[in-house]
């Protein structure tokens, strides 16, 4: 995109969006999207945008969230998606095409590598709905919770269960229990923290993990209804979305090409 110095974008801007197929512009510390419209941004105005951006410099990282987007509202495989790839091709001709004109395509590497991959759900569950009807959280009449023994926190396709004294073995059996008998729903499978960090890695300050079915996603409401309509507002539950063991569903891409890569190498997987 083009910075001026004459425009502003008011409040503070966790996203930036630039002009599509812009070139010209390095955003600090932030996430960039590229938009289909045009925006013009203030230069070195940490104030306005909460980044700095400076002139005449060069991109060193490009994003498209169209595919995301697209996917949460419609799933992983739509002919909506005919636009979002029809756009990334159009966008790498462009940085392909500026580079060969400024003669560094041959001296540049270039990356191509999503961050996640989606997978269709079909229900969202507020696992917090059942955790409250075992007296493990308290809601007031406005439906809003006041107290909690344990809670769930919704990485969409998988959950952290906490529970506030994990000391307490009579508590956290309790929990264990509720969520067993949840799996006679077909929520998945129920990690400890031991088990989550022997086998994935994963660690934290949480009891339990729970990891979808491979078709249910979760919310937090800890107020019916159980299971809740989808919501395209929120990624967690839209028609598709992530946050689950990354071995399943389509797998994130990664493609080099450049000074600092072999020709014809192959990566069968990665982690």
């Amino acid at each position: 995109g083009q910075v001026l110095t004459a425009h502003r974008v008011a409040g503070e801007q966790a996203e930036v969006r630039v002009q599509a197929g812009g070139l010209r512009v390095v955003v600090a510390g932030a996430h960039v999207a590229v938009a289909l419209e045009a925006v013009l941004l203030l230069a070195d105005d940490f104030d306005e945008l909460a980044v700095g951006l400076q002139a005449d410099d060069a991109v060193h990282h490009v994003h498209t969230g169209a595919f995301d987007i697209t996917r949460h509202q419609h799933g992983v495989f739509s002919s909506y998606l005919d636009e979002c790839r029809a756009n990334l091709d159009l966008y790498i001709g462009q940085l392909g095409s500026t580079l060969e004109e400024l003669g560094l395509l041959e001296e540049t590497n270039i990356i191509m590598v999503s961050d996640h991959g989606q997978r269709d759900i079909n229900r969202s569950i507020n696992l917090n709905v059942k955790l409250a009807d075992a007296g493990l959280i308290d809601v007031n009449e406005d439906g809003k919770v006041t107290d909690w023994r344990a809670y769930c926190f919704s990485n969409a396709m998988s959950t952290l269960v906490y529970v506030k004294d994990p000391k307490d073995e009579k508590l956290v059996a309790q929990v264990y229990q509720t969520l067993r008998d949840l799996q006679e729903e077909g929520v998945g499978r129920i990690y400890t923290a031991e088990e989550a960090d022997r086998e994935e890695g994963l660690k934290g300050d949480f009891t339990f993990v729970i990891e979808s079915d491979g078709y249910t996603s979760f919310g937090d409401r800890a107020v019916r209804p159980l299971v809740q309509n989808f919501d395209a507002s929120d990624y967690r539950f839209g028609r598709a979305t992530h946050g689950y063991m990354p071995d399943y569903g389509p797998q994130p891409v990664f493609v080099a090409k450049g000074p600092a890569f072999r020709d014809g190498g192959v990566l069968p997987a990665g982690r």
